[in-house]
């Protein structure tokens, strides 16, 4: 059986986003579980367009999440000098023309419409079959000789069997006048060279899949086997964009998601185990990942969904290690120096409070640095009282919710009322840990003196 070698091959024309993920996921999984290669490379012949700071975000995200290539990356603009020579070859072999029309002739074409409605260029220079290779330097394409009315099938390993005639096709462009390939072209060298076995991808490459095939049968070489994921949709059964929530991973991550709960949540969008398991790591997922069980039909993409995984996950982390990506978090995002010390007395009074990193640096941060505003200014009469209460009082949480609570009823106050009070004193927030605990970890001088900075306004 051959190797099984798959490839992720992004553009560095933005950063990594959500469906690019669950692609590079799918494609790294089922080269685990088979025992195969997974192999990054990145597309950048659109020089306009492609940027060194993308190129870098998108290692850094997959780097990140853990997907680490077996080979790569390679880059396409590196290999301009390969997709000349195979075309070249194609039209020594008569598989391939120089194509003279300028962009005049084709908008000319262009106004003459097929019955669809869409465009076909109408092959004015096949009648250049052959022509020796010095009159290159005039030509503004290279156009490959795509077959009249052939049928062009391939069995998908989620969509089944799929066929398309030629006659949709018109003879397509695979090299530029500017010595670049075009997309579908340089897919076909590539993972051909690259010796890749499947190729797992978006099902809007679909048609790109039917040019492929032309362009591998052009050049007697194997198809590889093809799969196309289904595309990720916003709740709404729209396409996925960013008033759905944030589309780049990097953002995810600035957001205080873990690593761990995006990938678990991505490869539930559109595949299932088929035993009802929802909380898995990613070992898990390697041995179980089938592409038979993928869906055909679009995923929608929940952002409440991924904060409940996430949430579960902080809530599983042992309290050592979710300390540790609590200070590394603020430490990356915020430059901010947590004292790990205070930082474990601080956890264990957290719950199930924070769904994210970033949720929980806001619940914890008054504990680093004195609130200078304040959700609210509740005025408090027995302040003074409550004050020199806490001069005396034991300070643990149990006897400072023992004094409170004492205190509340000689006042005729309620409870809750005096504990939000102290809260905001202490935090400046509405919500917030434990009251009570808070106090204790903060300590008795430093309680004091801002609930008298709060009342000093």
């Amino acid at each position: 059986m051959k190797r099984v070698r798959v490839r992720f091959a992004p553009s560095p024309t933005g950063h990594l986003h959500i469906g690019g993920v669950r692609t590079a996921l799918f494609n790294y999984i089922f080269a685990m579980k088979h025992g195969g290669d997974f192999v990054l490379r990145v597309e950048d012949t659109d020089l306009n367009r492609s940027k060194n700071e993308y190129t870098r975000s998108i290692l850094a995200s997959l780097d990140w999440l853990g997907l680490t290539p077996y080979e790569g990356p390679y880059f396409q603009s590196e290999r301009l000098d390969l997709y000349k020579k195979y075309a070249e070859e194609m039209v020594r072999n008569g598989k391939a023309y120089y194509c003279y029309c300028t962009k005049e002739d084709i908008e000319k074409q262009k106004a003459v419409k097929t019955s669809s409605g869409g465009f076909k260029y109408d092959g004015k220079c096949r009648e250049n079959l052959g022509k020796d290779a010095e009159l290159a330097r005039e030509a503004q394409a290279i156009r490959v000789v795509c077959p009249e009315s052939e049928d062009v099938s391939y069995n998908d390993a989620i969509r089944g069997m799929v066929t398309v005639n030629t006659r949709e096709f018109d003879d397509f462009i695979i090299m530029k006048s500017d010595g670049t390939p075009t997309y579908s072209y340089a897919c076909v060298i590539d993972d051909y060279l690259l010796n890749i076995s499947h190729v797992i991808r978006g099902e809007d490459h679909v048609t790109n899949t039917f040019k492929q095939i032309i362009l591998y049968n052009a050049l007697g070489w194997e198809v590889p086997e093809f799969a196309h994921i289904p595309l990720i949709n916003g709740p709404d059964g729209t396409r996925l964009s960013k008033r759905h929530g944030a589309t780049a991973l990097i953002e995810y991550k600035r957001m205080g998601y873990l690593k761990e709960a995006i990938i678990n949540y991505l490869s539930l969008l559109g595949w299932n185990p088929g035993d009802n398991t929802e909380i898995f790591d990613i070992a898990y997922l390697i041995e179980h990942f089938d592409l038979s069980k993928v869906s055909k039909n679009a995923a929608r993409f929940d952002m409440e969904k991924l904060i409940w995984f996430n949430g579960e996950y902080l809530f599983r982390v042992e309290e050592n290690e979710k300390a540790g990506l609590i200070s590394e978090f603020c430490s990356e995002f915020y430059g901010e120096t947590l004292d790990r010390a205070l930082l474990e007395k601080i956890i264990p009074i957290l719950g199930t409070r924070g769904k994210t990193l970033e949720e929980i640096r806001s619940y914890i941060l008054f504990f680093f640095r004195v609130p200078d505003t304040y959700d609210e200014a509740v005025p408090f009469e027995k302040a003074a009282e409550l004050m020199m209460l806490l001069e005396s009082a034991q300070f643990k949480s149990t006897g400072l919710e023992a004094a409170a609570r004492d205190f509340a009823l000689k006042n005729g106050i309620k409870l809750k009322v005096l504990a939000q009070f102290i809260r905001l004193a202490i935090s400046g927030k509405k919500v917030s840990p434990g009251v009570f605990e808070s106090m204790e970890i903060l300590g008795r001088e430093e309680t004091l003196k801002r609930i008298g900075k709060y009342m000093n306004g």
